[in-house]
Parts: C-alpha cells; sequence; structure tokens
C-alpha cells in the first residue's frame, strides 16, 4: 500500500508538471533547410534553397531577428534587408510562391507573376495560390524572421502539439491515478469481505 502511495503521488506531481510548466515554443525539425516567416498572424513556411545569399541570411539572424516592412504592389510583397545579400541574378519569370532577392538587398515574396532578374532564395510551402494571395495582396504587412525561424517550427505549429501532447501526457497519469485508486479500493472491500467472513 505504501507503493501504490508514493506512485499516486508521482502521478499526481507529474499532472502539475504538465499542466503549469511553460514548454519552449520551439521545436527543432529534421530539414534546417526550412524557415518560416511571420506574416499578418500566420506563418509562411518556405523551402529555401542553398545558395550564398541563403547561407548569409542565416549568418545575419545569429546576430538577432529581422523586421521586413513589406510594401504591396500588383504582384509581390517586397521589403528592404537593410544590407545587401550575395546576389546571382538570373533572368526569371516569378511565379504565386517564389521568395526571391531583387537588387542583393530587397526580399521579395510573389503571388502573382513577374519577369525580371532575381536570386532565388526558396518557395513558399503548403499554401495555395488563392491563400496565398488573400494574405499578401491586401494590406503592407511586417515581415518576421529570427534564428529559430530555421529548421524549427514555428509557435502557432508547436502550441498545438504541445497541447495535444499535454492532454495526452495528463490523461496518461489521470487514468493511472484512478486505476490505482479503483484497484486500491476493490482491495480494500475484498478485505473487508474477507474479515466478515472470518467474524461468522
Amino acid at each position: 500500500m505504501r507503493y501504490e502511495k508514493l506512485l499516486v503521488n508521482i502521478m499526481a506531481v507529474l499532472m502539475l508538471i504538465i499542466t503549469c510548466v511553460k514548454v519552449d515554443a520551439y521545436a527543432a525539425e529534421t530539414d534546417d533547410s526550412v524557415f518560416y516567416i511571420s506574416a499578418g498572424g500566420k506563418q509562411i513556411k518556405v523551402q529555401m534553397v542553398d545558395n550564398a545569399a541563403t547561407k548569409k541570411l542565416k549568418e545575419m539572424l545569429d546576430e538577432g531577428d529581422l523586421t521586413i516592412n513589406m510594401t504591396k504592389n500588383g504582384f509581390e510583397q517586397y521589403g528592404s534587408l537593410g544590407t545587401s545579400l550575395p546576389s546571382d541574378d538570373t533572368y526569371i519569370t516569378a511565379k504565386a510562391g517564389d521568395v526571391l532577392l531583387y537588387n542583393s538587398n530587397t526580399i521579395c515574396v510573389f503571388y502573382a507573376s513577374n519577369s525580371y532578374s532575381y536570386t532565388r532564395i526558396g518557395k513558399v510551402q503548403n499554401m495555395s495560390g488563392d491563400e496565398l494571395k488573400e494574405l499578401l495582396s491586401g494590406e503592407s504587412l511586417t515581415f518576421t524572421l529570427s534564428k529559430k525561424s530555421f529548421g524549427t517550427v514555428p509557435n502557432t505549429g508547436v502550441e498545438s502539439r504541445t497541447l495535444k501532447f499535454r492532454i495526452m501526457c495528463f490523461t496518461g497519469c489521470a487514468a493511472i491515478m484512478m486505476w490505482i485508486i479503483v484497484y486500491r479500493r476493490k482491495k480494500y472491500l475484498r478485505g473487508e469481505l474477507i474479515a466478515k467472513k472470518q467474524k461468522i
């Protein structure tokens, strides 16, 4: 019985920890060529290419977060990085979802088509052209990138998974506690019944 009581107490402590302890809002992905742009309350997932520009962008974020005030036109949202990245411009017909570097210092995220000389940065993932257009063709947005934007799942994704994990752990601990309580209750009643039979 002493061990059962100890186990119940351990489960209670675990349930308290699961409920109260703050969990880091980021969780590493296996692919660090993926990064996220926070914009308009949403996370834009981008599969980046491997080139000098993206390597330099990563190095920039080692020094701190990057906030870009974007401007919209008829086919993109664009904003200055405040510094130049290595460029390898080629004539490209950009399409919805393309993330490109213009003039070495301007990042462009396209929701429609345009042809010009750009350096590729990446491609938006998991968003249809219509979803991207709805997000980007409205008001001008503020884009945010941080060091944790690379190879990590943003808050919106992790919080939902963290909540599910908490619920699963909490439910598991509660189930173990209930099982112990029921088991102890049955054991107690069995002992009472045996004691009554012995008296008879």
